[in-house]
């Protein structure tokens, strides 16, 4: 609550941010000091007002006061630039268009300089030639982001600003643009090997078309699909199918457990195989905020099965929203945080109710193989 309401401060407010991290550190120092003296409650309120201007001096450095570094010093000023920069997220294909969101990294004109930010590259073309983590190279002028107008109508200037993005970039045709697809190092490196084997398997056992299906409905790698199948995907209401998900997260699991079953371990390193198979599927899934949520709320189930602590759901989903928020403050903002945070507590807190309803059917197999499923799913769309 407390690191909800020092971003939502920040946003309405925006003092400086410098403010924000002095008192930041005074009161962290202050909850040491009276940790020191077994005065949790004391302790609890001091690191909690240390958390609430730390996500308030997070938010202020990410989205409103920046260094002289930053890609928005760079925009209104219509020079011509040659840019450097990486697909950050997945490009949105519109019916005209396409829509990528691109971390620039540098931007040359007459020497090359380091920056910090992301922009929008809009491309009068729509194409699947682009997946995210590509880097790309490409000359234009950053425009700045259209300034609300109207009380009542949509700020799509604040909703790219809340994405991380600080300018546009138009180009008419993809090429205009250089992909540079060379390999990397490190583990990021060995996970782009395991990408690569998973698509050149179905490559080699399926058709192109349903291979390059089964890549972006597994592992969200959509750059092979042909444009006139992803339209029919998105014009049918059925796109987010091509989307990797939380429910992803949950068949890798159950499928590991299958896998482990006949061999003989004991329960923390059954534990960290788990762990470690859903946090390389988080990486082969391009970091998918879906996939981050669902990822991060089973480590923690594990985590707790691991130390041998009773699993608590509403505190399992709390800690994963606050541990996002402290990473991603505009994660707040995003209707998908929003959506998939009210969605699991409302079946944490509903469904027992509803359930409780039909408390002698509940070891009836027709119970907890039909109904249950019907209710559990009834609570999530509601």
């Amino acid at each position: 609550m407390l690191v909800t309401a020092g971003i939502i401060f920040a946003d309405l407010v925006r003092p400086p941010i410098w403010l924000f991290l002095f008192l930041c550190l005074v009161f962290a120092v202050t909850g040491l000091a009276f940790l020191s003296r077994s005065s949790m409650h004391k302790v609890i309120i001091f690191f909690g007002l240390s958390l609430f201007c730390f996500s308030a001096y997070h938010f202020g450095i990410k989205f409103y006061q920046f260094g002289p570094d930053h890609i928005s010093r760079f925009v209104s000023d219509k020079k011509y630039y040659q840019i450097f920069g990486r697909v950050a997220d997945w490009p949105d294909l519109k019916t005209n268009r396409t829509e990528i969101k691109i971390a620039v990294d540098s931007l040359g004109r007459d020497h090359k300089a380091p920056v910090k930010g992301s922009i929008l590259l809009k491309i009068s073309d729509t194409t699947t030639a682009f997946q995210r983590g590509d880097r790309l190279e490409f000359f234009g002028t950053i425009y700045p982001l259209k300034v609300k107008s109207d009380p009542g109508s949509f700020d799509y200037g604040r909703y790219l600003q809340l994405q991380g993005m600080f300018g546009i970039v138009y180009l008419p045709t993809v090429l205009e643009i250089r992909v540079d697809r060379s390999r990397r190092s490190g583990l990021i490196g060995m996970v782009d090997k395991i990408r690569a084997a998973i698509n050149d398997s179905f490559s080699r056992n399926l058709s192109s078309t349903s291979a390059a299906l089964a890549s972006g409905i597994l592992i969200g790698e959509t750059r092979e699909i042909p444009d006139e199948i992803y339209e029919r995907f998105r014009d049918s209401g059925t796109l987010h199918l091509l989307a990797v998900s939380g429910s992803n997260v949950a068949l890798i699991i159950l499928f590991m457990v299958l896998i482990l079953r006949p061999f003989s371990m004991k329960r923390k390193q059954r534990g960290m195989i788990l762990i470690s198979g859903v946090f390389i599927f988080a990486l082969l899934s391009y970091g998918e905020p879906s996939v981050v949520r669902a990822s991060l709320m089973a480590t923690l189930v594990l985590v707790a099965t691991i130390i041998e602590r009773r699993i608590d759901l509403n505190q399992i989903i709390a800690t994963a929203a606050l541990i996002i928020l402290l990473i991603d403050p505009a994660q707040l903002f995003n209707v998908g945080f929003q959506l998939s945070f009210a969605t699991a507590w409302g079946l944490i807190f509903i469904t027992p109710k509803i359930s409780g309803l039909f408390k002698q059917f509940q070891n009836k197999l027709w119970f907890r193989w039909l109904v249950f499923p019907l209710l559990v799913s009834l609570v999530a769309q509601i």
